[in-house]
């Protein structure tokens, strides 16, 4: 059976991809802020261990695209990333922003908005930092008390399967660059996940309604123009993940002004 649905939203779900990306430095505390402002009901998160095992708030394994700093994020401790700067490599206004830790986006937004926490493939390579990363998640989770607010997400379905392992109410969702009809619909089923999360060009309204059989919700990602969204409203996808949730809001209203 699919899971539960672990929290109410409002159709179609919109979720800030990296908070608000088009406009501010991804992953960033004035990102989240600014996507749950423009209207998100729910940010999206990448997560990455410290060397002294912290949970912190970035893309990639490296820090060289997104902040100041060198090298891998797993090679550096806590106090070396926080004085790294995270937002002057979009635009000098944002310089002085910090890398967030997920004790502290929590604790910012878990009351104001869902969160999508992402766990990266890569670590399914690692089994022993793929499940240090998933316990660590899921022991922030209960100490903040953020289970009601969080969605855990991976490509990797050996992640999913680890997360649902220790804690079977919690939502995951299964993400994937293509599908493949009936068989992604079994592969979720089978994963208990509560969402789909497909690159938005392999989606169609066949699988929509397969998965909505299934009782799995489907949020394609990323939708960043007025063509596709357009689309896969039609499609009766659940929600949309965007870089823009302030133009998502503009194209709904004039969606819903024209039908």
């Amino acid at each position: 059976m699919p899971a539960s649905q672990p929290f109410t939203f409002t159709r179609p779900l919109l979720v800030a991809h990296r908070g608000f990306r088009a406009d501010y430095p991804e992953n960033t505390m004035a990102a989240f802020k600014a996507g749950v402002d423009a209207g998100a009901q729910m940010v999206e998160l990448d997560v990455h261990l410290t060397r002294d095992r912290e949970l912190v708030v970035i893309h990639d394994d490296t820090l060289d695209r997104t902040t100041d700093g060198k090298g891998r994020v797993d090679e550096h401790t806590l106090p070396e990333l926080k004085k790294l700067d995270a937002g002057h490599w979009f635009h000098p206004r944002f310089a002085g922003e910090r890398i967030p830790t997920l004790k502290e986006v929590l604790r910012e937004l878990s009351r104001r908005a869902l969160i999508n926490i992402e766990i990266k493939s890569d670590y399914g390579q690692n089994p022993r930092v793929s499940s240090e990363i998933v316990e660590g998640v899921l022991n922030l989770l209960k100490r903040e008390d953020a289970f009601a607010a969080v969605l855990v997400s991976s490509f990797d379905p050996q992640i999913i399967e680890n997360t649902k392992r220790l804690n079977a109410s919690l939502p995951v969702a299964f993400i994937s660059e293509t599908t493949e009809g009936e068989k992604t619909v079994s592969f979720c089923r089978e994963l208990n996940v509560f969402s789909f999360h497909p690159n938005f060009l392999s989606v169609d309204k066949v699988l929509v309604k397969q998965m909505h059989t299934a009782g799995i919700q489907v949020f394609p990602y990323n939708v960043n123009s007025e063509r596709e969204f357009r689309r896969l409203i039609d499609t009766a996808a659940d929600g949309l993940i965007t870089d823009d949730p302030l133009l998502f809001k503009k194209w709904y209203s004039c969606f819903r002004e024209s039908i």
